[in-house]
């Protein structure tokens, strides 16, 4: 079966046996951990690596935006802003306070000492700087997550199975209007159809493994 990923326009799978739903959600799984598997992810003729471009969500509860990949990503994107034009004085003038600050006890201490120069990343880490999710609901932390995916991770499609289970079909929308605004193409993989007020194309595999849409 061919997905075909159109512009504001979210694609329902769904699979209707629980063994095909389980064969082709581990697969997904597999090849978005960097496995070989049947699956191809391609953009203009273009074969796109299923690992960097793709993700697949079981459990809405399992998105971690504090994971290491996203704080690498947004450490640089806040490194690349201190070094830009906009805050590039005031970034010098604090790590010369900082290495000044330093100096300063190195000659008060009782004993030698010996450390780095003034590190952005690790100044941020320090600090503990990471994505605030703490007060956010369901949808409004999903949304950020897509967020993280475009523009810190670069992802091209989500996949979320039975994202259906946990949220009603307002919130989903709301989810998908996000999406489309970020222009990434999200697949819902569900056990039954769902009706959206929103664009939807459905591909169905059904109980005897026939192909519908």
């Amino acid at each position: 079966m061919q997905l075909e990923f159109q512009e504001n326009q979210v694609i329902v799978w769904v699979m209707e046996s629980p063994r095909i739903f389980r064969r082709y959600a581990e697969e997904l799984m597999a090849q978005a951990d960097g496995a070989e598997g049947g699956f191809v992810l391609s953009e203009k003729d273009c074969i796109l690596d299923m690992r960097q471009k793709a993700e697949v969500v079981l459990s809405p509860y399992m998105v971690d935006l504090n994971d290491k990949r996203c704080l690498g990503k947004l450490y640089a994107e806040l490194k690349e802003l201190a070094y830009g034009e906009q805050y590039y004085m005031q970034t010098q003038s604090i790590l010369a306070q900082l290495q000044s600050y330093l100096l300063g006890l190195e000659q008060d201490a009782s004993i030698e000492l010996n450390y780095a120069e003034p590190d952005l990343t690790q100044i941020f880490k320090v600090c503990g700087i990471k994505p605030d999710v703490s007060q956010q609901d369901l949808v409004t932390r999903l949304a950020q997550y897509l967020k993280a995916a475009v523009r810190l991770l670069d992802k091209k499609v989500i996949f979320f199975v039975n994202l259906s289970f946990y949220m009603t079909v307002d919130e989903l929308e709301a989810l998908l209007k996000e999406a489309f605004y970020l222009k990434i193409a999200v697949v819902l993989i569900e056990s039954r159809e769902i009706n959206f007020s929103v664009c939807t194309k459905c591909y169905t595999i059904d109980r005897d493994d026939c192909e519908i849409f």
